[in-house]
């Protein structure tokens, strides 16, 4: 055991090393997305906000990683290396995270492995998730909230399995702050509720359960209503997100694919008419919302087969890859696309294959990863959605690769004689 940690820092600390080495010396223009606006926003003028349409955006983006973000600027200067630092410092902590994770999962996995521990698989999982092409993308060549929503799947079933293993209210609240924070920086994150809720009714008696499930619902909503009030107090009406129209709609365009562009590489604003994109300069944040709203159920009015279509089109792009998929990407990150295509099915086949062999165990385990693609596919879906969840799959199909090996090549069991 100490040997595992041990490894898993020096693997840790390797990869920051290089990966920081990376970041100084050839990283020198990294993509800039709107929550780096919202933070230089937060420096220069004090307020949380994104001009988007014409209009200054009080909630287009959850708050966490953007007020992370002006806290690093705040500290160390406004400029590209602090903020890619920090997403670093958040890929390092999931590691460590992900250690514990995949070792308890594999511990209820009971699998009797005889050629590997339960240690050893944790950790190549880890490896792979620090070199896994796209999460080094995210993290250290662009200025996006993904490092930190990773983080906070790790951190929140590492708090979950703190919790299973001693059963303590401080434990208790401590995974569900986690969870709430999550849900705040990433809606969809509400997903990973669904394995506390499976393991907790699989072991404990019926009065343990709602109370335990009443109390982290209950602080599970308090960072979200907070940011409610807040945004209340400039709207005069309750709004988590002022996106969320936007996203229903374009996840139900067949040009996009359900995703955020359309198949030719441009923006999903190529789908409005001149009038629409003149006209919603004039809506305020939350009309705009209601716009793009009210075009959704509009078209679910008028052709619910097609939203029901585009659901499975993007419940499939989840799992597998859609048309037009690069396009968005730097030509020399796009060349690279087939091979991960190669790598991903492989690992996609290998992780189907090690929850038949092992079985209903793996239930608790899958759940997230699946419940999250039900919620992603009812608004938009891209690749980065699902690459939250690929560590997982990883972990199964390195487990499923020493469970054929154990079929294929079973260890002779030593007798006794001359």
């Amino acid at each position: 055991m100490k040997n595992a940690n041990r490894l898993l820092f020096l693997c840790v600390f390797l990869s920051f090393v290089v990966k920081s080495i990376i970041i100084l010396f050839f990283i020198h223009a990294p993509a800039k997305f709107e929550v780096h606006a919202i933070a230089h926003n937060m420096i220069s003028g004090g307020e949380m906000k994104y001009n988007l349409n014409g209009q200054d955006n009080f909630n287009y983006q959850f708050p966490v990683y953007p007020f992370l973000l002006f806290c690093v600027y705040k500290v160390f200067g406004e400029g590209n290396f602090s903020a890619l630092f920090m997403n670093l410092v958040f890929s390092s902590a999931t590691a460590l995270f992900a250690f514990s994770v995949f070792k308890w999962f594999l511990l209820q996995f009971d699998l009797k492995l005889k050629v590997i521990s339960t240690e050893r698989i944790a950790l190549l999982s880890v490896v792979a998730l620090l070199l896994h092409p796209l999460l080094i993308y995210y993290s250290i060549y662009i200025i996006h909230p993904f490092s930190l929503d990773l983080l906070f799947v790790f951190a929140t079933l590492y708090f979950m399995i703190k919790y299973f293993d001693k059963q303590t209210k401080i434990n208790l609240f401590i995974y569900a702050l986690c969870l709430g924070f999550a849900v705040l920086n990433r809606t969809t994150l509400t997903t990973l509720l669904l394995p506390f809720l499976l393991f907790h009714s699989e072991n404990f008696a019926f009065k343990k359960k709602m109370k335990a499930a009443a109390f982290v619902l209950f602080i599970v909503t308090v960072p979200a209503s907070l940011w409610l009030v807040r945004n209340y107090t400039i709207y005069k009406q309750f709004s988590l997100n002022s996106s969320m129209g936007q996203n229903l709609w374009i996840g139900a365009l067949e040009e996009t694919e359900g995703s955020a562009n359309l198949s030719n590489g441009k923006s999903y604003y190529a789908a409005l008419s001149e009038k629409e994109l003149t006209g919603i300069m004039d809506l305020s944040p939350p009309q705009q919302s209601t716009f793009f709203s009210d075009k959704y159920f509009q078209l679910l009015r008028q052709d619910p087969a097609r939203v029901v279509k585009m659901f499975f089109v993007k419940l499939k792009n989840f799992w597998w890859f859609r048309t037009g998929i690069g396009k968005e990407y730097p030509d020399n990150v796009a060349s690279y696309i087939p091979l991960y295509k190669i790598v991903y099915g492989l690992v996609f086949f290998l992780s189907l294959t090690g929850i038949f062999f092992i079985g209903k165990k793996t239930f608790s385990f899958v759940s997230f990863p699946l419940a999250l693609s039900l919620m992603q596919a009812v608004f938009y879906v891209e690749t980065r959605h699902r690459a939250i969840v690929e560590p997982l799959l990883i972990c199964l199909a390195i487990t499923a690769c020493f469970l054929l090996f154990r079929k294929f090549f079973p260890l002779k069991e030593k007798t006794n004689g001359n």
